[in-house]
């Protein structure tokens, strides 16, 4: 009898633990395969999922967008707001059990400076004295860099002007610390437990965290994915394709979520340099010819009108805003009559928008092209026409407006403008959100209508897909971070 009911219990025990084991695991779906998982170069969604889990930073968003310490136990500003001092947490350790120190958030960002890495991210620090200098070769050591690592758990960082939105900056996975004794360690919540080209998996740290174990799998078609997702080996479609929102191969299955705030905002680029679009009534033509009011009821679910590049609280502003489509200011002339080349980034959500472009544009006359691996950077000696989405995961008015201004590190159709800078040093500086967003007002109808170069085509949620069992923490619906997901019969 006796051993009759220790079988018994062993049993359920193995019963509970099976149970809990697979309880606490995810497959998730990424529509491609990041390129690479080198946080210093990473720049598209699909490698972001990924960083944002095995990296952590300085800071990190928590559901209103706000930057809070991570990694950093306290900061502060000196009086003029130009210094940044960080006192690191005493307690955070790498993968391998190594302490965290001051010395790897300097390491970090001397890599992502480094002119021979060439990485697109390393404007996210030209606001420290002699950063761009030193990613341009102008500043030859990097101890002129305003970078210090005032002993094993003070950072200072001193920036060239006051910037309202830096601790934003320090939440980009690109500023996550590194160690040039064990360049692949990391200092996330989960470990890189294995990597193929079809499927990542992680695994968590600690035995807190609701989700254990994640298998990030990359399958390109949709209709795939969601076949996959009803037979029960995906639980959740991080990247839903527009296509599939309403289409009967979502009869049966959960209501597709959208992510909660407007994480992107699409943009068409166009190139002052080239002979059809030189003058700005040429550009103010060309963009009068884009119907933006079709574009968005192409898929009025995931995309919004804008009215404006900066959408409406990117910045931290929340008052409402008209939703009239946006039309450039100022007088157009005739629409060009020869063929205009547009580019777009080559992934499935931007050549479907660059085709919906080119189909309902009747008055233009358009061939479109995935634009190459590093084809941005020289993208205005080819182009007439660039498609390009800003925001994702992360958002910074300063950066996309410096964008403009020879102020990035692969601009697109950089502008010579001292008014332009003007207003963009003016918002980069301000403590006021009702300020700030004023001036990013001017600053976007300045680009918008005065020079013609850029204009919004919608706002955009992302859609995502879910399984039941699992919810996300509050204001963090649609995410990619697996601390933030749980199981609805665990605790969080």
């Amino acid at each position: 009898m006796q051993l009759r009911l220790a079988s018994v219990i062993l049993f359920t025990l193995f019963l509970f633990s099976s149970g809990a084991h697979a309880g606490s695991s995810i497959q998730v779906r990424l529509s491609s395969a990041p390129k690479t998982l080198d946080w210093s170069i990473a720049t598209t969604g699909s490698e972001g999922a990924i960083l944002q889990n095995i990296t952590a930073g300085l800071f990190k968003r928590v559901g209103n967008g706000e930057p809070k310490p991570d990694l950093a136990e306290s900061y502060a500003w000196s009086p003029d707001r130009k210094t940044l001092e960080i006192r690191l947490k005493s307690d955070q350790t790498w993968s391998d059990g190594t302490p965290l120190i001051a010395q790897h958030f300097l390491d970090s960002f001397e890599r992502l400076l480094n002119p021979n890495l060439s990485s697109e991210n390393a404007s996210l620090l030209f606001d420290l004295k002699g950063a761009r200098e030193y990613f341009l070769g102008k500043v030859k050591t990097f101890r002129e860099v305003g970078v210090e690592a005032k002993d094993r758990t003070t950072l200072i960082l001193r920036l060239k002007e006051p910037r309202a939105q830096f601790l934003s900056v320090l939440t980009h996975w690109a500023c996550s610390p590194y160690r040039k004794d064990k360049p692949h360690a990391t200092i996330g919540p989960y470990l890189l437990k294995q990597q193929t080209k079809t499927k990542i998996t992680l695994h968590a740290r600690t035995p807190e965290l609701s989700i254990q174990d994640a298998d990030f799998q990359v399958i390109s078609e949709g209709k795939t994915a969601l076949e996959l997702f009803r037979k029960k080996k995906l639980d959740y479609l991080l990247q839903l394709e527009d296509s599939l929102l309403g289409s009967p191969e979502l009869s049966g299955l959960p209501e597709p979520g959208l992510s909660e705030a407007v994480r992107v905002v699409a943009l068409l680029h166009i190139n002052p340099s080239r002979v059809e679009t030189k003058t700005p009534e040429k550009r103010r033509a060309i963009m009068r010819a884009i119907p933006v009011a079709e574009l968005v009821e192409l898929q009025p679910k995931t995309r919004m009108t804008a009215n404006r590049i900066i959408p409406i609280g990117i910045a931290g502003n929340t008052e409402a805003r008209t939703a009239e489509s946006f039309k450039p200011e100022g007088e157009t002339g005739s629409p060009p009559s020869a063929t205009l080349t547009l580019a777009y980034p080559n992934d499935a959500f931007s050549k479907t928008l660059a085709e919906q472009i080119q189909a309902h544009a009747k008055k233009l006359k358009l061939v479109i092209e995935p634009l190459p691996p590093g084809e941005l950077s020289t993208a205005s000696k080819r182009y007439d026409l660039v498609l390009t989405l800003f925001g994702l995961d992360y958002l910074d008015p300063d950066q996309l407006l410096s964008s403009f201004l020879y102020q990035g590190t692969h601009d697109l159709f950089n502008l010579s403008s001292s008014e332009l800078l003007k207003i963009v040093q003016e918002a980069r500086t301000a403590e006021s959100v009702k300020t700030r967003d004023q001036l990013y007002a001017k600053a976007a109808q300045y680009l918008e209508s005065r020079l013609a170069t850029v204009m919004p085509l919608f706002y955009r949620k992302r859609a995502f897909l879910i399984r039941d069992a699992f919810t996300f923490s509050s204001g963090a619906s649609g995410t990619a971070q697996l601390s933030l997901i749980h199981l609805k019969n665990r605790s969080n």
